[in-house]
């Protein structure tokens, strides 16, 4: 085989290539058919003289896309696309994802003969592993294989390797031959993996671009054209791994993607016209596509094909979907539908009384069902799995949505989730954007339960403490039903709100071993009743501690119960729980034992793969791994895709082992605060490349970097870990690593301000203070002080606001930070303007410049140019304004600073609009709209459009002022913002076509807007 030097970077790229997949050494080996010790000499470069069959068959084992496979073959003198050398094996790829065929030496073919179909396609879809000679037989013969039948496989074999290009495509193996030419089932079981581990890390676009990439490989049913061979399992099971790409392929499709979504969600389903799944995800996509007709048409066939042929009405997922698109097709306005259950778990048995109970809580017409019902009981007893196993039976009933919160009532390790907070993600959920945000728990009920009214929506609140803790989080609504999960009974709730109590005991002994049946089957508990009995009365009816000893069961076959029977029976008598919780962490290989008591360190309610691989301070694929298992042995719980948490039992538990390691918990606390701190000062800077740059706390050895590519990605990670890095700070407070708290402040700040959330930043800015106080760092009170300035000048605590400004400036007796100061003097302006002091304002605009002029600090003068603009706009000076900001304007063609830019631009729009030049004026505002669309600023876009519509109406041109005010009001209508009011308003005031252009002829145009300025801040 010709083979050529690789040069050194080569087994770092596979190394790279691989880690991304999160495949390990031996995982990858096995998909490419090599052996591990040669992938390994291959990675670590003691190997330079790679086959090129291997790095090809490397390459559709990782998946990579066309350039990336381009690169990797590079290394090894593969020829870039053009004329196709003569084929190795390796180049010859065998499709089983349609009918047969070759591909090899540039051209499609397929085996003529039945018999050598049948051969291929039976080696291939065992591939990459070995097929027995008996079970090539049965393939091919069946039940009466001739006498010769051995002598002819051998014979077949030999005339699919002259049909097949290169040497040895067909190896002999142990009683038995392996295909060993490239697979495109094996290419999209590849790009399947890699999608689904884009998505778990957050990457929605590189989870939907690897679904559409491996579902074009589809041709047809899988050998469509190969007899019995198309409903061999593995068959089977390709179809259903591609069913499931093309329904996640369709929940993460955009505008562009949808026309493809719609073409392969509608061959799957003609195949199989019952599959309520792919009936929904091809509904709602049809909706999403603008074709609601043909949505509710496909429903309409589904639901009469399920009547008729299986005598069952739609489930509720697809009832669900069919929902979604009436009330979509019956509003413009459609109204956010939260969807926030928990997945339901596998193997619920029992509990009939207590679902009966459930279900009379449920609304009856106009009286009759209790909108509370209290589900309570012992710890590990199973309150949340039975409320989550019901909300999900009856979530058809509640057509609105459901909504789910923990509230942590007795997290051993941290407080209970404030009802504010709480009140703070039903109101996202709902739809309620930051700038309609109420503050305080009040404001917040107040405007839940009127969002709920007339609704019908599920509330279900977990893990209460008391019935303190969630008065203020009940429905309120008789249309809608709240379920409490608490250890306490909550007398105070049933007496005050009528709650129905729905008590929980253990499990019976008869459904304590059906759960055992569910989990192990009914063959291996029959097979040994006395011992199953022993584990169910060791287990003490706890479904908890029945969970954990039936996945540790699962997981080792082999073992008869008698034997994990016996093992538990050494433990100690009185804590069952705590009992088999030591036996089953016993068990733990030392890496899933080590995760395990270091997840009681994490403070946050859950975390990702990454934060656990900080934690543990081991590469993301061990820990991925190592959270695995865990999840396997029913020690932590994947809630959602990507995300891990556990049991306050578990917790308490692994708390108790980590109190034992007092050094290695100490260093894991201070990698879990270099983790999140190192991402959130990454999406700092990419949100703000020109800000000012902190001296960077050294984060130690183990820590894993998430990076950002994007604004939406990092956005997206802030929104998912806001509740973890609240826990992070706090805890980094209290275990002295002060500098990690106000860098946390510095870095949160900007996204407090646009996400609304006040209340947060109030209370990490405190945690921040007492911690530069600590430290005694200029540079850390400086800004933490200037942090609270802004802050307190968002919630219109003007005086509050001065107040910290001043006692930043104070720091810069100590600091030697000119710039420093002059961005405080900035910043005061800022908040005089808010205050309203535009002649104030205009003084400290004025003297920053002259500060950022005698620094040479070109982005500075900008800035301060741009604010001293705006101040005299709203003095009335619009001339003198156009002059600085025409010099602003000027200056910011040396510069990358699109924020600036897109603000100078409003600037001189309305300055140019208060001077009369309405046509100039709305030059300005469409430039710096576009601008605020390419940043992502939906309401800065909006405002822009509305003033905008101001400027066309000055000018007198009434349809383009309309067109504006229409784009203003959509944005802002998506945003729920307060100015929708406003533009609605002059909408409806102002006529379109002939009768809005003579209205404004009669009442000529006016040189500026009615209804005085808006203005941005920076």
């Amino acid at each position: 085989m010709a083979h050529s030097e690789a040069g050194p970077a080569l087994g770092p790229l596979i190394r790279g290539y691989r880690m991304r997949s999160g495949l390990t050494q031996a995982e990858l080996a096995g998909r490419a058919g090599l052996s591990v010790r040669g992938l390994r000499d291959l990675e670590s470069g003691r190997s330079n003289r790679p086959h090129l069959a291997s790095v090809r068959r490397l390459t559709e084992a990782l998946g990579l896309c066309p350039s990336e496979r381009a690169s990797l073959l590079a290394h090894v003198g593969a020829a870039p696309p053009g004329p196709v050398a003569p084929a190795t094996s390796m180049e010859t790829t065998v499709g089983i994802l349609g009918p047969l065929v070759i591909r090899g030496d540039g051209h499609r073919k397929s085996p003529g003969a039945p018999m050598l179909r049948n051969l291929l396609g039976t080696l291939a879809l065992y591939a990459p592993g070995p097929v027995a000679t008996d079970v090539v037989i049965a393939h091919l013969w069946g039940d009466h294989p001739p006498p010769s039948a051995r002598g002819q496989v051998h014979v077949r074999v030999g005339q699919l390797r002259r049909l097949l290009p290169g040497p040895e495509p067909v190896e002999r193996a142990p009683d038995g031959y392996r295909l060993r030419t490239g697979l495109d089932a094996s290419t999209f079981r590849a790009l399947v993996t890699t999608a689904a581990r884009a998505l778990t890390d957050g990457d929605r676009r590189g989870a939907r671009d690897h679904y559409a990439r491996a579902l074009r490989l589809w041709r047809g049913p899988v050998l469509a054209d190969v007899g019995d061979l198309r409903h061999h399992p593995a068959a089977v099971a390709l179809t259903a791994l591609r069913v499931e790409a093309a329904i996640a392929h369709a929940g993460l499709a955009g505008p562009a993607d949808r026309p493809e979504a719609v073409r392969w969600l509608r061959s799957l389903a003609a195949d199989d016209p019952l599959h309520e799944g792919l009936a929904a995800a091809l509904t709602l996509t049809l909706a999403a596509a603008g074709e609601q007709a043909a949505a509710l048409a496909t429903f309409d066939a589904v639901r009469a094909r399920l009547r008729e042929d299986l005598g069952i009405e739609p489930g509720p997922d697809l009832r669900a979907a069919h929902l979604r698109i009436l009330r979509a097709a019956g509003s413009a306005t459609d109204r956010p539908v939260p969807a926030q259950l928990p997945p339901a778990i596998n193997g619920f048995v029992g509990r009939s009384v207590e679902l009966a109970a459930l279900d009379a809580a449920l609304p009856r017409g106009a009286a009759g069902g209790a909108p509370v019902v209290v589900v309570s009981g012992t710890a590990g007893v199973g309150k949340t799995s039975l409320a989550v196993w019901w909300a999900h039976r009856v979530g058809d009933r509640f057509p609105d949505g459901q909504l789910y919160v923990n509230l942590r009532g007795y997290d051993p390790d941290g407080p209970a989730l404030d009802p504010a907070d709480a009140a703070r993600g039903f109101l996202d959920a709902l739809g309620v954007t930051p700038e309609r945000m109420p503050d305080g728990l009040d404001a917040r009920v107040g405007l839940y339960r009127s969002l709920l009214h007339g609704r019908r929506i599920l509330v279900l609140l977990d893990n209460a403490r008391d019935a303190a803790h969630v008065r203020p989080l009940l429905a309120g609504a008789p249309t809608s039903v709240t379920v409490v999960t608490s250890r306490d009974r909550l007398g105070g709730l049933i007496a005050t709100a009528g709650a129905r109590p729905v008590p929980l005991d253990l499990l019976p002994p008869v459904e304590a071993c059906d759960l055992l049946v569910r989990r192990l089957g009914r063959a291996r508990v029959d097979a040994d009743p006395g011992a199953a009995d022993e584990i169910v009365d060791r287990c003490a009816g706890l479904p908890l501690a029945l969970a954990v000893v039936a996945a540790y069961a699962a997981g080792r076959p082999a073992f008869p119960l008698t034997a994990i029977a016996r093992d538990l029976a050494t433990g100690p008598s009185g804590d069952e729980v705590r009992t088999v919780l030591s036996w089953s962490y016993r068990g733990l290989p030392p890496a899933q034992a080590r995760l395990f008591r270091l997840l009681a360190v994490h403070p946050g309610p859950d975390l990702d793969v990454a934060a656990a691989a900080s934690l543990l301070g081991a590469p993301v694929g061990d820990a991925r791994s190592a959270l695995h298992g865990l999840a396997e042995a029913h020690l932590v719980t994947e809630h959602v895709p990507g995300r891990y948490s556990f049991h306050d039992l578990l917790r308490a538990y692994a708390a108790t082992l980590a109190a034992g390691d007092p050094a290695g918990s100490t260093a894991a606390v201070r990698r879990v605060a270099d983790h999140y701190l190192r991402a959130v000062t990454g999406i700092d800077h990419l949100e703000s490349p020109q800000a000012r740059r902190l001296p960077a706390v050294p984060a130690g050895p183990g820590v894993t970097t998430v990076t950002f590519t994007g604004h939406d990605r990092g956005q997206d990670w802030l929104d998912t870990e806001l509740p973890v890095l609240l826990a992070v700070i706090a805890q980094a407070a209290r275990a002295g690593l002060d500098a990690h708290v106000w860098q946390f402040a510095w870095g949160l700040w900007r996204y407090f301000e646009f996400r609304g959330r006040l209340s947060e930043w109030c209370a990490t800015q405190e945690l921040a203070l007492a911690s530069a106080r600590r430290l005694g760092d200029p540079l850390a009170l400086e800004l933490t002080h200037r942090g609270y300035a802004f802050a307190y000048a968002r919630l219109n605590r003007y005086d509050d606001a001065l107040g910290h400004l001043d006692r930043a400036v104070a720091q810069h007796e100590v600091l030697a930070d000119p710039a420093g100061l002059a961005r405080l003097t900035l910043s005061r302006s800022w908040i005089t303007g808010l205050r309203g002091d535009h002649r104030e304002a205009l003084g400290h605009a004025e003297r920053a410049l002259a500060m950022f002029e005698e620094l040479g600090d070109r982005r500075g003068v900008v800035h301060a140019l741009a604010s001293a603009g705006r101040h005299l706009v709203d003095l009335g000076d619009p001339g003198h304004a156009l002059d600085v900001l025409g010099r602003a304007w000027d200056l910011h063609q040396d510069l990358v600073d699109p924020y600036g830019r897109a603000d100078t631009l409003d600037q001189l729009g309305r300055a140019h609009l208060r001077r009369g030049g309405p046509r100039t004026a709305a030059g300005h505002f469409t430039r710096a709209a576009a601008l605020h669309r390419e940043i992502g600023d939906r309401y800065s876009e909006a405002d822009a459009y509305h003033w905008l519509g101001d400027a066309h109406r000055a000018a007198g041109d009434v349809d383009a002022a309309r067109a504006a005010w229409s784009a203003a009001l959509d944005l802002l209508d998506e945003l729920c913002h307060d100015d929708a009011t406003v533009v609605r308003g002059k909408l409806t005031r102002t006529p379109g076509g002939p009768a809005g252009r003579q209205k404004a002829a009669d009442n000529g145009a006016p040189a500026a807007p009615v209804d005085g300025a808006r203005t941005r801040t920076t």
